[in-house]
């Protein structure tokens, strides 16, 4: 059983509190960092870092724009910002030798953190960057959630298992 191959992004939408801001965006996405803590001493040969439970370290996104378009401002609004990213990737399938693609949507919701208003320069693209602190993240492929991150109700949810709904239930 062959497994499918995922190739390029070959398009891109971002929307900000359901506004469209524009297509050909490049988002870097957060990183999920689990806190931990040190363990040292008897039966420990040097420290462990061992990942608490339920706890997840800072988490923020970046957008990053070319050049300046009346909307793209908005992105630097102080307070909550509920971002939608949509796009395509090809996908290969080795065993059936096809091209396909699949569409993914990706939910960010946080607050403004900063911005980098970029460089202007004879010749170059204006470019810039809006970062945002995480609260939630939801991500779908072809419908499907594989991906639900909420720090605010401590949900960590992974293909439709809730790793922290024990934690949740003894705590209510």
């Amino acid at each position: 059983m062959s497994k499918d191959i995922k190739s390029s992004v070959i398009y891109t939408a971002l929307f900000d509190n359901d506004r469209y801001i524009g297509a050909g965006v490049s988002v870097t996405l957060p990183g999920v960092t689990l806190s931990t803590a040190d363990i040292k001493g008897a039966g420990v040969m040097g420290t462990l870092a061992i990942p608490s439970t339920g706890q997840i370290e800072s988490m923020e996104w970046v957008v990053n724009l070319r050049g300046i378009e009346a909307d793209s401002d908005r992105l630097t609004r102080p307070g909550m910002h509920r971002q939608e990213l949509r796009f395509y990737q090809d996908t290969y399938n080795p065993g059936s030798a096809k091209m396909s693609q699949n569409y993914v949507k990706i939910f960010l919701d946080g607050i403004f953190k900063s911005n980098d208003g970029g460089s202007v320069e004879q010749g170059n693209p204006v470019e810039g960057s809006a970062t945002y602190e995480l609260f939630r993240m939801q991500k779908f492929v072809d419908g499907a959630e594989i991906l639900l991150i909420d720090k605010t109700k401590g949900i960590y949810q992974v293909n439709g298992t809730d790793y922290w709904a024990p934690i949740r239930s003894i705590m209510s």
